[in-house]
């Protein structure tokens, strides 16, 4: 019996021996738990083939979302981050942090999400905050661009913090929902009718279900808030009336609507715009469109639209860059 106690005894003192040896010493051994337990809360609930992540437009004021597909993981917010990192697709969107910056670690604290950063020190001014903070958000608020959880970001390059805790989003990229506001989100087109910008719009009052959903389409319809980004509808644009049945949106529209010219192009913008502002609204698969009360076969360009447009209820597929992450 003596024997076994000291042969465990033994094993004991061994294994405590190695752990020491693998951690160095006690302090880092607990940050690397800390940095392991922390890195956890980042994850979301579900398996996501897609992340979104946010560009400055060409003016540096408005935030453009680019959804990239990537394999299936939880571990989106890490992935976003390195799309940043990864810098701009093409030509239509900025830079949010020079070339050359590494991820070294990300992590929740005290509620405040941490980006630890390597770089150029000298070039540090140089990166984006708000697009930062717009990717981490709209990932931990369930892919919405309603972040009615905001979470501050620090971040630090090189081990300096650059920015003072909370960073607060400006109009008109204002995704921080206000609970005592009455808001709708509104799609527009950036300058170069090549992606849609969501637009934070206040509503001047709670509407009923037909009046909601009429109130948020006259915000479409009309011009955008910012000289930075374009109408995705012409000029004297009507919406005369929006209503739900067996989750339909009967939307009637006069004929300025569809006078616009640039192509298909243009219609796919007018017709992508619509959908994606009435994506929010679960109740709705789709949109039966008509013009002063006519059902037409097609759009001037050839969008058939004598049945239902299909409302999708994921971003998958909002500006997206068709490059996989391997």
């Amino acid at each position: 019996m003596k024997k076994t106690r000291l042969l465990a005894a033994l094993a004991l003192l061994l294994l405590a021996l190695f752990i020491l040896a693998s951690c160095g010493d006690k302090e880092s051994c607990l940050e690397t738990q800390r940095t392991s337990n922390v890195r956890s809360e980042l994850l979301v609930h579900t398996q996501m083939s897609y992340t979104i992540a946010f560009f400055p437009d060409e003016s540096g004021t408005l935030l453009v979302p680019l959804s990239f597909p990537i394999n299936e993981t939880r571990d989106v917010v890490w992935v976003a981050v390195e799309k940043l990192l990864s810098g701009t697709p093409n030509n239509f969107v900025k830079d949010a942090v020079p070339e050359g910056f590494k991820l070294e670690d990300l992590y929740l604290q005290n509620s405040v999400i941490y980006i630890k950063l390597i770089g150029n020190d000298n070039e540090v001014e140089k990166i984006n905050p708000a697009a930062f903070a717009a990717t981490v958000n709209f990932a931990l608020n369930s892919y919405s661009f309603d972040f009615t959880s905001l979470y501050p970001i620090s971040i630090l390059v090189n081990g300096k913090e650059i920015t003072e805790g909370t960073y607060s989003f400006t109009d008109p990229n204002n995704f921080v929902k206000n609970k005592e506001a009455y808001q709708a989100q509104v799609f527009y087109s950036d300058k170069q009718a090549m992606y849609l910008v969501p637009v934070t719009i206040e509503l001047k009052q709670r509407a009923a279900e037909d009046n909601l959903y009429l109130a948020v389409l006259n915000k479409w319809a009309t011009a955008p808030p910012d000289n930075n980004l374009i109408s995705p509808v012409p000029n004297g644009t009507k919406v005369i009336s929006a209503n739900l049945k067996n989750n339909t949106l009967m939307v009637d529209l006069n004929k300025a609507s569809i006078s616009y010219d640039g192509g298909s192009t243009r219609e796919n913008i007018f017709v992508q715009s619509l959908l994606w502002t009435l994506l929010p609204y679960e109740e709705i698969t789709g949109v039966q469109l008509t013009v002063e009360g006519e059902t037409l076969a097609t759009l001037p360009e050839g969008t058939g639209i004598k049945t239902p447009l299909t409302v999708p209820h994921l971003y998958q597929n909002l500006n997206t860059v068709n490059t996989l992450n391997k």
